[in-house]
């Protein structure tokens, strides 16, 4: 009697164990399939982020009698650039289907609609936008790190009940700390004239996004000759050459001064720019010539250097 009694305490025990181990396991969504794509930024406002769909698993899986409401909420830390107040294209959109978006609610981070299932021909999808400037692009507090999830919800009502809800945590960004290292190569050795070639400047990301783009953020990098008696002869080479992204803003009265900024920050792939001076140099001129690489925007990335080129 005991050792029956003690196997059937030892099975109690062991289904507990099972059972506390799958509570912790959310049910997977059986009516809904949530994607998202993202991009690298860093902290601040303004920042363009990726997209998140959510859709139907299969043609049928949201049915017509229900209404379907579809919030998405960013993580604390994180706002839209400027708050939702209506539908909007630029927020969210159908992405495919019949059915029709209305807007609901929404704060400064999160968005609410509601779907209304016109038609089943095909599956429906709604895409929620964060990467239009100036409305649904990110502003990421600073000290933000590590991945943007958004929450997304999906909850299908009936007569004013509840019938299913689903929800999701999909990627959106992905934030680290702006960093850029700014070197030159061996000195060129050149002589007293003009059109002279010195060493090879590089400005490399080692963060995406480090070096900031047009509009809010604006950064404009200057080359600013140290060396009394040295000049630019012209504006310096960009490589690579042709570099879509690098807007030139021109020299300076005296020549001392060459100014570029990018045309728009990355999301993909660091950047990396070698620059190379081209110099006029006085008879009076001996030993180092010296340019210094820094940044006119209060929140750059970019070590204020004084590189020697020759």
């Amino acid at each position: 009697m005991f050792n029956k009694t003690k196997k059937a305490f030892s099975l109690l025990v062991v289904m507990a164990m099972v059972l506390s181990m799958f509570a912790g396991i959310a049910a997977a969504a059986t009516n809904s399939v949530f994607s998202s794509g993202y991009t690298n930024v860093t902290t601040g406002d303004n920042k363009v982020g990726g997209t998140l769909t959510v859709s139907e698993k299969e043609n049928n899986s949201w049915l017509a009698a229900d209404t379907h409401y579809i919030t998405v909420t960013l993580p604390d830390g994180v706002k839209f650039n400027t708050k939702p107040t209506a539908l909007d294209a630029d927020y969210v959109l159908l992405a495919a289907g019949a059915g029709t978006l209305a807007f609901d609610a929404s704060s400064d981070s999160m968005l609410r609609v509601k779907l209304t299932l016109t038609g089943d021909a095909a599956a429906d999808a709604v895409q929620f936008k964060f990467n239009v400037a100036g409305k649904s692009a990110l502003d990421i507090a600073s000290g933000f790190t590590g991945d943007v999830k958004a929450e997304v919800e999906v909850i299908a009502t009936n007569g004013g009940a509840v019938k299913w809800a689903e929800s999701d945590s999909r990627t959106i960004a992905r934030v680290a700390a702006k960093s850029v290292e700014v070197k030159a190569a061996a000195p060129s050795v050149i002589q007293m004239g003009s059109a002279k070639t010195g060493a090879k400047i590089t400005i490399e990301e080692k963060v995406v996004g480090s070096l900031l783009g047009t509009g809010v953020g604006t950064e404009e990098i200057r080359l600013e000759i140290v060396t009394s008696g040295v000049t630019f002869n012209a504006a310096p080479t960009f490589s690579p050459a042709g570099d879509v992204d690098v807007v030139g803003l021109g020299m300076s009265g005296d020549s001392k001064v060459y100014s570029f900024k990018y045309d728009a920050a990355a999301s993909i792939f660091t950047r990396k720019l070698e620059i190379t001076p081209v110099l006029n140099v006085d008879p009076t001129v001996t030993g180092n010539i010296q340019i210094k690489v820094r940044s006119t925007h209060a929140d750059t990335a970019i070590t204020e250097t004084t590189v020697v080129v020759a």
